[in-house]
């Protein structure tokens, strides 16, 4: 595995580099834009290769029900990619992932349970106007003021508030 591609520990990942912000900035920079999608994943990321046993000499494989946003940022933590075949999408539209460590025969599978963040009224009709087309300076600053309260929250609320983990004790598909 090449040195960019490495996968760390996800305390390594956690303590050296930073927090969650700082991981979440190097998977906006792969993604593009900053989303809660992409929020998701690196809570979901993190969780898998915590809960998978992983080491960087692991074999890895990720297995998942959905193509939302979340997929790049378990691409730049576990190094899982459809191209080298560690990472399988078989969308059914679900927020489901499944991190297999082939290596010591263990995973999980991973559910995004579904936060509710409160809007304002103001949001709420900011996001009815954007949604007509409305592009103007105020309606875009409460649309980004809405998804960054979003972000915010998923990067802050405890792994079991945002997330379902079950282990696993055979491989995907057995």
């Amino acid at each position: 595995m090449s040195e960019k591609n490495q996968r760390k520990s996800p305390e390594s990942l956690i303590h050296p580099l930073g927090d969650l912000r700082s991981l979440y900035s190097r998977v906006e920079n792969f993604h593009g834009h900053r989303c809660p999608g992409s929020a998701y994943g690196l809570r979901v990321a993190i969780a898998g290769l915590s809960h998978a046993g992983n080491h960087p000499e692991d074999l890895l494989k990720v297995h998942s029900r959905t193509r939302m946003c979340a997929i790049d940022a378990i691409q730049v933590l576990t190094g899982c990619t459809v191209g080298n075949g560690q990472l399988v999408i078989r969308d059914t539209s679900e927020h489901e992932f499944i991190f297999w460590n082939e290596t010591n025969a263990s995973g999980c599978k991973i559910r995004v349970r579904k936060v509710l963040f409160e809007d304002t009224k103001e949001e709420i009709e900011a996001m009815k106007r954007f949604g007509t087309g409305d592009r103007s300076l105020a309606v875009c600053q409460l649309v980004d003021q809405r998804r960054e309260k979003r972000i915010d929250g998923i990067l802050s609320l405890p792994e079991s508030e945002i997330l379902e983990i079950e282990s696993l004790e055979n491989p995907p598909g057995s």
